[in-house]
């Protein structure tokens, strides 16, 4: 026969359980969130012509926090819709970010690294709309949102959204927000 002793301990065991793996008794734990200095990102092979004449397939960027660099972060892009492609979804269906009197633009599946040494790492990825014309980088100011994945090391088992806003001067600020 179980006791109210036995049901308090094995209560107690399980909270004890989903707090080693990093869940919470009520199915949720704390958020973090970073604030990350993203260099200016430097781009692999900017002359490269990739799928459907992409800017440029990848990159990379110091990463820093309180102005001492803690990382590097990587990233690639592909096209996902082109300016037709996007054209011909209705109204209802066209991507955040898009907007019809910005002329041709594109959607981007863009895949980002964060890499902090030692295997730890975090991995967002998620959709963009950017421009045709100019440099296919978003508007200083403009801010994208994609999800945060997963992760390695001690970000096993991350999972949340990174908003990354594109400042003046070329660099970005990354805002990672997840539960571990």
């Amino acid at each position: 026969m179980l006791t109210m002793k036995d049901a308090r301990s094995a209560i107690a065991l399980l909270t004890r359980s989903l707090d080693a793996i990093g869940l919470s008794a009520s199915g949720s734990s704390d958020v973090t969130t970073m604030t990350l200095q993203q260099g200016q990102p430097v781009i692999h092979n900017p002359t490269a012509k990739a799928v459907a004449d992409q800017p440029f397939p990848g990159f990379h960027a110091s990463l820093s926090e309180n102005g001492k660099v803690v990382g590097v972060l990587v990233g690639a892009r592909q096209v996902a819709l082109d300016a037709a492609d996007l054209e011909l979804l209705s109204q209802s269906l066209k991507p955040d970010g898009y907007d019809s009197a910005a002329g041709d633009q594109f959607m981007l599946m863009t895949t980002l690294v964060f890499e902090f040494g030692d295997s730890n790492s975090i991995m967002a990825q998620g959709p963009s709309v950017i421009p045709v014309a100019g440099n296919a980088l978003p508007a200083v100011g403009k801010s994208l949102v994609r999800a945060i994945v997963g992760g390695t090391g001690k970000y096993k088992f991350a999972h949340g959204q990174v908003t990354s806003t594109h400042n003046a001067d070329g660099s970005y600020t990354q805002v990672l927000q997840f539960k571990n």
